[in-house]
């Protein structure tokens, strides 16, 4: 509490004492603190030796506070779930496919990948997506209607991989498609879920067509559809291949994650033959390399880091 309110003070002289000789400040969950930006802003200046990095579970209040005082001062990182390249760094292919059922349904997050057992993996993943959702998604977008935001994640957690109709979740959901895109746009602010646009050769029509809609962590989605069953007993495994790939793709694309020397064949053993490519069953060639390449620049999973340049 002591440093919250000395790093919001805008008093030279607590900050220099906080600082002491450091030549390193770190802040985690610095949208906590009030006026963030203006006492960042205070330490640059004048202190132009220090390094600082910045941290936030959420960019809702941490990019406004940030950017605007800071402009041109800063260099912002997306922090990705796990990737199965960094794994792969550390395991070797046969143990990385052996563990790759794991990955699907309880997803990547680091503290999820430390913890043994099915049970304290899911309890872990409904806590984190509870806690998360009320603290971050709700409380900093002031959205006061929980129960449609919940709704809507669990509408979209079961339709991966499919075209997304803001009008038709709009009629189920019983509020305005506006209304549905801007709760859209808050889910994608909160590191959750991102858009993924349609491709056309006619640039034109490809900003009007249906965008499709992934979770940066396929763990949280199946808390959102209550489902964890093995994938030979589950009929969404298609869909949430799909949306693993996609994720994993998204990370590497970004060039803020790990790219692998050679490609590794991640194609579960556990699933029948004629489920093994069924996400890209009714895709072209030329269609499933535009959604890889049309990646680039989406948004991350939901911590990121400012690099505030001495």
């Amino acid at each position: 509490m002591r440093h919250r309110e000395t790093l919001a003070s805008q008093d030279l002289l607590k900050l220099r004492e906080l600082i002491g000789d450091s030549d390193l400040l770190f802040i985690d969950e610095a949208q906590n603190v009030d006026n963030i930006g203006i006492n960042l802003k205070i330490l640059h200046d004048h202190f132009p030796e220090l390094r600082i990095v910045v941290t936030g579970s959420s960019s809702f209040d941490l990019a406004h506070q940030i950017q605007e005082p800071l402009t041109g001062r800063t260099m912002t990182f997306r922090l990705y779930p796990i990737a199965v390249a960094e794994l792969a760094q550390v395991f070797t292919r046969f143990d990385i496919r052996g563990q790759l059922e794991g990955y699907l349904l309880y997803g990547m997050y680091p503290e999820v990948l430390q913890l043994s057992g099915r049970e304290a993996k899911i309890g872990h993943l409904y806590e984190l997506a509870s806690a998360y959702l009320c603290r971050d998604v709700l409380h900093l977008s002031g959205i006061k209607h929980s129960d449609k935001i919940h709704k809507l994640l669990k509408l979209l957690a079961l339709q991966v991989g499919s075209l997304v109709s803001l009008h038709e979740l709009g009629k189920l959901l019983g509020m305005s498609h506006e209304t549905v895109g801007h709760y859209i746009d808050v889910l994608e602010k909160g590191f959750i879920l991102f858009r993924l646009s349609g491709f056309s050769r006619n640039p034109r029509k490809e900003i009007t067509k249906m965008n499709k809609i992934y979770f940066y962590d396929t763990g949280i989605r199946n808390v959102l559809t209550d489902n964890f069953n093995p994938l030979a007993y589950r009929p969404d495994t298609g869909a949430l291949w799909e949306n693993f790939l996609i994720a994993e793709r998204c990370s590497a694309s970004s060039g803020e994650g790990p790219v692998l020397p050679k490609p590794i064949s991640v194609v579960p053993s556990c699933l029948p033959p004629w489920r093994q490519c069924s996400c890209f069953s009714s895709a072209s060639k030329a269609s499933a390399a535009r959604r890889s390449s049309s990646l680039i620049g989406k948004r991350s999973r939901r911590r990121k880091a400012s690099w505030i340049w001495p």
